[in-house]
């Protein structure tokens, strides 16, 4: 375990807070819209992430991590705002129309870091959202949706997989190998 003093963690959290900062203002810049997505055939959202629909499993990809919890609320709604545009963006380009009765969401983060890594310290919220709010889901309920976190340490690409298909079908494989 790395040893730093008191005041080099707060610098170092300070350093973190700008860059998400920094980062999620900037998103939108990242991947303009080109002059026919902007006036000729408008998509709304960001672009960045992109997905597909192979097997009825749709595979998002956003170019990010989820973040850690945020408490600036205006900060927290335009974190919102870019994975929200960027899932609106990327399912209305591919033109998916595909929902569930009951979904199963796993969520694949993958990141840099080469140590243990907490997955419960990230808001997934934003993502949830996203998949009720492209009607891929009813509603956020736990009616509608089960969902997992998976970590895959040492990526050479940071982003985050969403895929989602029929929870009966998930359940179905766990039956077939005795598990229910």
């Amino acid at each position: 375990m790395l040893e730093i003093e008191p005041q080099e963690e707060q610098t170092i959290k300070a350093a973190y807070q700008a860059a998400v900062k920094v980062t999620t203002y900037l998103q939108p810049f990242a991947n303009p819209k080109s002059r026919e997505e902007k006036y000729i055939h408008p998509v709304a959202g960001i672009p960045g992430a992109s997905v597909t629909n192979k097997k009825d499993i749709i595979r998002f990809s956003v170019p990010m991590i989820p973040p850690h919890a945020i408490r600036d609320q205006v900060l927290h709604s335009k974190m919102k705002d870019n994975w929200l545009g960027m899932m609106k963006y990327a399912y209305a380009k591919a033109g998916i129309t595909q929902s569930f009765e009951h979904a199963m969401c796993q969520i694949q983060v993958h990141h840099k870091l080469n140590a243990p890594w907490d997955v419960d310290n990230r808001v997934y919220k934003y993502i949830i959202d996203g998949l009720r709010f492209l009607s891929i889901i009813p509603d956020d309920s736990s009616k509608h949706l089960s969902y997992m976190i998976t970590g895959f340490p040492n990526s050479t690409e940071p982003r985050t997989e969403i895929l989602v298909t029929d929870f009966y079908r998930v359940r179905k494989l766990f039956q077939e190998i005795n598990y229910f």
